[in-house]
């Protein structure tokens, strides 16, 4: 029986890269926030006991989530209609007379 050689185990342990605590298929991103603003992470980061990016990681995630799968007019649905004008406008050539002269 062999106390530490890999190549008698009947198990073969695979080693795992990491660097930091940064595992290594992410990737870093630097951001610049407003000092009121980073105050706040770094408070909510002790609060929570995570690390800052933990944090910026899972609001980046529930803002992606959100807009996954939405098309452009889902995006901006509450803003449509509120411009007065002819429904026609973007159909009709007659509005199309004297532009860009």
């Amino acid at each position: 029986m062999c106390s530490v050689s890999p190549t008698c185990s009947p198990y073969v342990v695979l080693p795992f890269v990491q660097i930091s605590n940064t595992i290594s298929t992410m990737k870093t991103v630097t951001v610049k926030l407003p000092d009121p603003l980073a105050a706040w992470l770094a408070r909510r980061a002790r609060e929570l006991g995570r690390p800052q990016s933990d944090i910026v990681r899972e609001a980046l995630e529930r803002a992606s989530d959100r807009n996954r799968g939405a098309s452009c007019h889902d995006v901006f649905a509450d803003v449509c209609g509120i411009v007065d004008g002819p429904e026609d406008l973007s159909t009709n050539p007659k509005h199309l007379a004297g532009f860009g002269q």
